[in-house]
């Protein structure tokens, strides 16, 4: 069984007897079920907290300094999970609108194109390839690649912000449609 592993927050610690114990902690999960999670999903883990080893051998590794640095504070190794809902904060829709725009530029456009249009439009600039960053560093615009995803964040993030405000549940959808076409035009 192929596992993966990811981060998750926690609302609240379920004890063994049943005691909740409402405290937000940063955990490490190694995840070895069949269900598949995306960023934003609340689930429910079962599974053991297990403190990171601390330095047992002067110069090795320390696992709890590495952890503690990245904000987590226990791992737990589970193969039962239940996604109970959703998570609707907007930067989380944000990112997730980001990966359907990335994934619809993968499918149209030939790779070098694509990274480049990810690069432009949301601001990932992970596919560009070290020769195209090269030429635009080279060439004095590098600037234009960074400067254009940070703009369509802000404006997003603005017109999300504004939208929700005027109508709860249709504001979303405006948003994204108004970015969409802005990035479009």
């Amino acid at each position: 069984n192929n596992g993966y592993s990811f981060l998750a927050k926690s609302e609240y610690i379920l004890k063994k007897d049943n005691k909740k114990i409402l405290e937000e902690i940063g955990i490490k999960v190694y995840f070895s079920g069949n269900e598949k999670f995306s960023e934003g999903d609340k689930i429910k883990l079962y599974g053991r907290l297990i403190k990171p080893e601390t330095l047992r051998n002067p110069g090795g590794f320390n696992e709890n300094d590495y952890y503690r640095i990245k904000n987590i504070e226990y791992k737990m190794f589970s193969d039962n999970a239940v996604k109970t809902g959703e998570k609707t904060d907007i930067e989380i829709i944000l990112r997730k609108f980001n990966k359907k725009v990335s994934q619809v530029y993968d499918n149209i456009f030939p790779k070098d194109e694509a990274a480049l249009m990810k690069a432009m439009i949301v601001g990932d600039k992970t596919d560009l390839s070290f020769h195209t960053k090269d030429i635009f560093s080279r060439t004095g615009i590098y600037h234009i690649v960074a400067v254009s995803g940070l703009h369509i964040h802000i404006l997003a993030f603005i017109v999300l912000f504004l939208a929700e405000r005027i109508h709860k549940k249709y504001g979303k959808i405006f948003a994204i449609f108004f970015v969409i076409i802005y990035c479009v035009f």
